[in-house]
Order: structure tokens, then C-alpha cells, then sequence
């Protein structure tokens, strides 16, 4: 068993008289009006705690991991290529309730871009992309971009040839 070594000072000072100086201790007053003493005592370590040791439950982390803040990024010629299939603009898209681009002869490529506009809205509750070529590429787009929106009600994908990924990719971006 390990033992501790501790220091004890005890100091008695007779405050009836004057207290002394350096000076006058040394020269005038009696040993017994100032007595130091100076003593060492070991004393024993205390035995180990006897429950088992569990460190402490980390802390919470003190951020939250967040989905990312912006979409993937769309080239400025697919947005305006598509906007000239689909009709007005960006702007007007994302600001928008209801988008209705159900057979404008959309594919893959132009579902990134419905995908990017989805992504960037606040306000797009109702999409209808139904009877276009968008396939398993643009319904994976799509789903992808449901992460960013958190207020669309309503998604037409009828008649794309989404395939099996694409729509277990929908799907799976549905689940709650």
C-alpha cells in the first residue's frame, strides 16, 4: 500500500504581547512566546473505490450534422435549355405552388434541373412531371433535391420509365 507524505506546520504565536518583529524575536523574546514546529507524517493512501470505474457519458455534440445547405450544382445552359422546353424562368419556378411540366418531352438531364428548382423552392408543394423521359437518372435527381424540400405534397412521376432504382430511390427519400 502506497503511503502520503504530508506536511504539517503548526505555529502558536502568544498575541498578548505585541506582536514582535524579525528583529526583536531574535534578540528580546523568550523562546516560549513563539514556537514553531515542524513536523512530516505519513499517512495511508486510501484503498481503491470498491464499484467498478465508468468513465463519465460523453457530452451531446453541440452541432448537429445538417443536410447540405445548397443544392448539386446545375450548368447555366441546362437552366436555360430547359426553361426553353418548360416555358418562363427560374425565378418564376421557384417562387411557384404548382409546377406543371407533365409531357414537355423532359429527360434525365432536364430532371436535374426540375430537381435543382425543387431544391431551391420553399413554397413548391405540388410537382407533375408525369409523361416525360426522365428514367432512373432523373428520378434519383429528384429524390435527391426532396432532401432540401421540405414542403411538396404532391409528385406525378407517372409514365417516365423510372425503372427500379429510381423509384426505390424516391421512395427511400420519402421515408420518414
Amino acid at each position: 500500500m502506497k503511503a502520503i507524505l504530508a506536511c504539517i506546520s503548526f505555529c502558536h504565536i502568544d498575541f498578548a504581547s505585541p506582536l514582535p518583529t524579525s528583529t526583536s524575536v531574535e534578540a528580546s523574546e523568550p523562546a516560549h512566546k513563539l514556537l514553531f514546529a515542524h513536523a512530516v507524517v505519513a499517512l495511508a493512501a486510501p484503498p481503491p473505490p470498491s464499484y467498478p470505474q465508468t468513465p463519465p457519458p460523453s457530452p451531446p455534440p453541440l452541432f448537429l450534422p445538417l443536410p447540405p445547405l445548397l443544392p448539386p450544382f446545375v450548368p447555366e445552359e441546362a437552366v436555360a435549355q430547359f426553361f426553353t422546353k418548360v416555358g418562363g424562368s427560374f425565378q418564376q419556378a421557384v417562387n411557384a405552388e404548382t409546377v406543371m411540366w407533365d409531357r414537355k418531352q423532359l429527360y434525365g438531364e432536364d430532371a436535374k434541373v426540375a430537381a435543382y428548382v425543387l431544391s431551391a423552392s420553399r413554397v413548391l408543394t405540388t410537382l407533375d412531371l408525369q409523361a416525360n423521359f426522365i428514367g432512373s437518372e432523373g428520378a434519383i435527381a429528384i429524390a435527391d433535391a426532396l432532401k432540401f424540400n421540405g414542403v411538396l405534397t404532391t409528385l406525378q412521376l407517372a409514365a417516365n420509365d423510372i425503372g427500379d432504382p429510381g423509384a426505390i430511390a424516391v421512395v427511400d427519400a420519402l421515408k420518414v
